[in-house]
């Protein structure tokens, strides 16, 4: 499994339409995707290798979901984003991404 480490370059090299995202789902598969059912949260990269930059977007966009959901007083779908943001820190310690590393984790 090829991963590209923190190269602060997601922007450039994230499935950008949802032709991408089903392109990459196509030829990658679930991997790349924390919930693939919906195509959402891609963590690979337009070249299919998982992005510790992708890893750290999922993280931080099921976080400010999480607070939204909250908000909005449905902990279900709190709880079900948070359980995202935790995959991604789960992954992004596997694959020793220096994110994790840095900031503290909530």
């Amino acid at each position: 499994m090829r991963v590209k480490k923190d190269q602060w370059n997601w922007e450039e090299l994230k499935p950008k339409t949802k032709a991408e995202r089903e392109e990459i789902y196509q030829k990658y598969g679930s991997k790349c995707f924390l919930r693939p059912e919906n195509l959402g949260f891609p963590i690979c990269n337009i070249r299919g290798e998982i992005d510790c930059d992708g890893l750290r977007a999922a993280y931080v966009r099921a976080r400010s979901l999480v607070t939204a959901a909250l908000k909005a007083n449905k902990p279900e779908l709190a709880k079900q984003y948070e359980e995202i943001a935790l995959k991604a820190v789960q992954l992004a310690k596997r694959y020793g991404c220096l994110w994790v590393e840095e900031e503290p984790i909530h």
